[in-house]
């Protein structure tokens, strides 16, 4: 240990210095020796030292190998993923998570993975269906643009984290390229079966089922090429179906405003029985929001973006594919990510096989050290305890997160789900994200018992908001509730997800 702490203190030497001329490091005192540097600089690369007489550094992380859970326990095709892990190492900076949905889930360029989906074959919870879960270059229902280097098993016998009972899963196994680009994307086929029904107070509305599912329903994306066949069944009959530009603004019965004909690809238009739509995306449509519309009926409608033919980025190189199972929704972004560089938390030690000294994540140096691991065992599990005792410090400072969201294309709203604070507490990180940008601002406020408590703003374009304020301190039983103050023009912002990272006080 103690070679270790003082060949780091030499890194850190040079690392603050940068660079070192006409001088000579005594390192005798050290046990390694006497380092010449003579009149040329010492520059810090890969290598935190390169000098004859003196062992090497290597700053390089090791690429993640990381297994990552997954379920679906609620009812309905759009039902959230819901994903659980334990934290991994430093460099990846993940934190324990259990049960809780995510906006996005990311994965490392070199990084090695195990995603077990308890979803897939056994209904629990409150599930009607099972969901398999799929890498996809894009969000859109089918196979067609699967990421090819995924491998696809089962596995018996498996303990789900959550509910602490042994299930089938669906195991999907992939090793990230160190240089990944996307292929040639598929445009893709879709169908949708739609028919009519009534909401129960008289009032009619579109049913989808199959690919998509609901009443009046958001759906797509749709694709430049794509190809969107409406299965309309006798239901439908007097309910002339049809897609337009127009969000209902200038809708009036039978007069089809902003409506999509042939010359937009579109062949059936007004159909209604046992007849069909079919949407062929020409190659340069607009980047825009269309409607589905019944030409009777102003209710009967929902949204769809129309978009390009290629995999979301964050417009940094950042390749953004999507977890989601072979129907519409039900979906979670995957970045794919760098390997990050070396961060602080991190110890140095010697790897006798590479010769040289390397970073270490602390927390697998903890695993190889049996005394340490000991150690931190007894004062976490101590039956008594002073106020000054480590135990105590360890359970006062443990590290808690939550999720809440808003699914879907964002619209102003005075949110009314609760979450409560289970004990007083210090709310200390707020991280907004949005799943897709919009044209103008968005703003959000988060109300401590109804009363603001935190105000931020995506600025458009814009998917992440640094919250440079985020203190909020509750009280056992306070609630925080979320509100969209203001949301883009036509693309209003989609899939607001707020994590919040609080501790005991």
């Amino acid at each position: 240990m103690a070679r270790r702490s003082k060949a780091h203190g030499i890194a850190k030497l040079v690392g603050r210095a940068g660079n070192v001329r006409d001088s000579k490091v005594s390192a005798t005192s050290l046990g390694i020796g006497e380092v010449a540097v003579g009149s040329s600089s010492i520059v810090i690369g890969d290598k935190a030292l390169d000098s004859d007489g003196i062992l090497e550094f290597t700053l390089a992380v090791d690429p993640e190998t990381f297994t990552i859970n997954v379920d679906a326990p609620g009812a309905g095709q759009n039902a959230m993923w819901k994903w659980s892990w334990n934290p991994g190492t430093v460099a990846y900076e993940r934190v324990r998570l259990l049960d809780q949905t995510q906006s996005t889930v990311p994965i490392y360029r070199k990084g090695t993975y195990t995603v077990r989906n308890f979803a897939a074959r056994d209904i629990h919870s409150s599930m009607t269906q099972t969901h398999k879960i799929f890498l996809k270059w894009i969000e859109s229902a089918g196979s067609q643009n699967n990421v090819s280097w995924v491998t696809y098993d089962s596995e018996s016998n498996v303990l789900n984290p959550v509910t602490k009972t042994r299930m089938g899963i669906q195991k999907l196994t992939f090793t990230v390229d160190s240089d990944v680009t996307p292929p040639l994307l598929t445009a893709p086929t879709v169908t949708y079966n739609v028919a009519v029904d009534s909401d129960g107070s008289g009032t009619n509305q579109f049913v989808f089922t199959g690919t998509a599912s609901g009443n009046n329903p958001t759906i797509g994306p749709f694709y430049r090429g794509g190809v969107y066949t409406f299965i309309l069944d006798s239901s439908t009959q007097g309910h002339p179906f049809y897609l337009t530009t127009d969000d209902g603004t200038y809708f009036a019965a039978n007069t089809f405003y902003g409506e999509l004909d042939s010359d937009d690809g579109v062949v059936g238009s007004r159909n209604n029985g046992s007849s069909q739509v079919v949407y062929t995306v020409p190659s340069d449509s607009p980047i825009r929001t269309i409607y589905y519309q019944c030409g009777v009926h102003s209710g009967m409608k929902n949204s769809i973006s129309v978009k390009k033919l290629e995999v979301d980025s964050d417009g940094t190189g950042i390749l953004r594919p999507v977890w989601q199972h072979t129907q519409e929704k039900h979906a979670t972004t995957a970045e794919i990510r760098a390997v990050p560089t070396i961060p602080s938390n991190v110890c140095l030690i010697y790897d006798t096989n590479l010769g040289k000294f390397k970073p270490q994540d602390i927390g697998t140096y903890l695993d190889n050290t049996t005394q340490l691991r000991e150690k931190i065992t007894d004062i976490v599990t101590a039956n008594t305890f002073d106020s000054d005792s480590a135990s105590v410090v360890a359970k006062e400072n443990t590290i808690f997160n939550i999720s809440l969201y808003q699914q879907g294309e964002l619209s102003v709203t005075t949110g009314t789900a609760r979450w409560y604070a289970p004990f007083d507490l210090q709310i200390f990180s707020i991280s907004p994200k949005l799943g897709t940008a919009a044209d103008g601002t968005v703003t959000i406020d988060v109300n401590k018992n109804g009363s603001s408590a935190e105000t931020f703003s995506f600025s458009a374009s814009a998917t992440t908001v640094t919250v440079t304020d985020p203190i909020i301190n509750m009280n056992e039983g306070d609630y925080i509730t979320i509100d969209v103050d203001a949301v883009g023009s036509t693309n209003k912002g989609e899939d607001l997800n707020i994590q919040f990272k609080y501790k005991k006080i």
